[in-house]
């Protein structure tokens, strides 16, 4: 009589384990370099979007719109507009309704647009050229100077380009077109 046995040896579920690895070691850096891009993607689409409001506001309001590095206390909190030109934290975007060209938190006359916080935790270097401690739209939705922004993790890096009319457009660095970041 012949005895039939069903199941995997030890030798065959180590070998299974060992295969599972490998394509996992594969795989791993290819998620890792992903997210590292989708950071970079999703601060530098969050600026555009935050242009793009922070013109309409201008024009609709008839007010200066104000974009500034943000200054956040260790818990998240605004604490208002940074005095350097780091803006990996995030970007305030104001209305200046008393035209004193500052945000004051404590003050109601600067009206709060919106608070774009990046991802914290992340490798995201934001450089700026020419350097910028801040950036306006007149009451007319002009802008006051055009800018390159550049958002960057190691391996993957996103420019933006916002010219004198407020009109923000981004680029993979590195493809066709696009100028590397300085």
């Amino acid at each position: 009589m012949k005895i039939l046995k069903i199941g995997f040896t030890l030798v065959e579920f180590a070998i299974v384990i060992a295969v599972m690895a490998i394509i996992a070691l594969m795989v791993i850096p290819g998620i890792s370099s992903s997210m590292r891009g989708s950071y970079a993607s999703i601060a530098s689409n969050e600026f555009i979007s935050g242009v793009g409001l922070a013109r309409v506001n201008a024009i609709s309001h008839g007010y200066p719109v104000i974009l500034c590095p943000a200054n956040l206390d260790s818990g998240g909190g605004l604490i208002g507009c940074r005095n350097d030109n780091d803006w990996s934290a995030g970007v305030l975007i104001y209305q200046d309704n008393n035209l004193s060209d500052s945000f004051d938190k404590d003050n109601l006359e600067p009206e709060l647009v919106k608070l774009i916080k990046f991802p914290s935790g992340v490798q995201l270097s934001i450089s700026m050229s020419p350097a910028a401690t801040k950036l306006t739209f007149d009451s007319k939705g002009n802008f006051s100077q055009a800018e390159t922004l550049c958002f960057a993790n190691p391996g993957y890096s996103r420019r933006v380009a916002v010219n004198l009319l407020g009109v923000a457009t981004d680029c993979l660095v590195g493809t066709a077109n696009c100028p590397a970041c300085n």
